[in-house]
């Protein structure tokens, strides 16, 4: 599975059996699995109602997070003590580093089956880096992930409330908050963390939601992202870009 950019086109590539966690026989027995490229531009999406297009203008409102203030406050100290470390991440020719938390809900895993997904994940933040690679940028981006978090099915449903995406994304703030590590220089410590779900958080058409500004900020620095397939990579970056 992965993506092939030419300068008109990007190209992904599948395996057209997924979801079921089954390894058939000819995978067994080292045929190899079959796959399907298509083009990015044939990926049919939903029509994004009034509402949607309603949620982005406004942009996300986590007023909810700010119970939170004191405990960022409380880590503010230790944080600002120890960045000088973080330098080391940071390549002579100023490439930027965004390091990513990627959190995944119950509704992915059992999409991907357990034994795919993780390769799946990879491959998708691969995809993600490629397009923040993109020379119209003119900026170094690399996206680093660190840690990937995959979540059951109680703490899945408890986080994502269906149909609300404000509600869903300040859970999901609060949630890798609450994941960060204590100390800067820890190799699982993140800039930033990415949620993806299949579940309906938003109104019809709703891809991804994220607040906007606030990639520097420990509480905000959090983006929603509905995961439909490779095609999601797109989504994740521009609601990153949001932040």
């Amino acid at each position: 599975a992965g993506m092939i950019r030419t300068e008109q086109e990007e190209f992904f590539i599948e395996p057209v059996e997924r979801g079921d966690g089954v390894i058939d026989e000819e995978e067994e027995g080292g045929g190899g699995r079959t796959h399907i490229v298509y083009r990015s531009s044939a990926v049919k999406k939903a029509p994004i109602s009034s509402a949607a297009a309603d949620f982005h203008s406004r942009g996300a409102d986590l007023g909810g997070l700010m119970d939170l203030e004191s405990l960022y406050r409380g880590v503010e100290q230790s944080i600002n003590h120890t960045r000088v470390g973080r330098t080391r991440r940071q390549s002579l020719d100023r490439a930027y580093n965004i390091e990513v938390l990627l959190g995944v809900d119950d509704s992915v895993v059992q999409f991907h089956g357990k034994e795919h997904v993780q390769k799946y994940l990879l491959t998708l933040m691969n995809i993600v880096n490629e397009i923040y690679h993109d020379q119209s940028l003119r900026a170094k981006i690399n996206v680093v992930l660190v840690r990937i978090i995959m979540l059951g099915y109680g703490k899945s449903m408890s986080l994502i409330e269906l149909g609300n995406p404000s509600q869903s994304l300040e859970n999901v703030c609060r949630w890798a908050f609450l994941q960060q590590k204590q100390d800067t220089g820890d190799a699982e410590y993140h800039d930033h963390a990415i949620f993806l779900t299949r579940q309906e958080f938003g109104p019809t058409g709703m891809q991804g939601y994220a607040p906007v500004t606030g990639m520097c900020h420990p509480v905000r620095s959090c983006t929603l992202n509905h995961e439909d397939g490779f095609s999601s990579a797109f989504v994740v970056a521009h609601e990153t870009g949001h932040v």
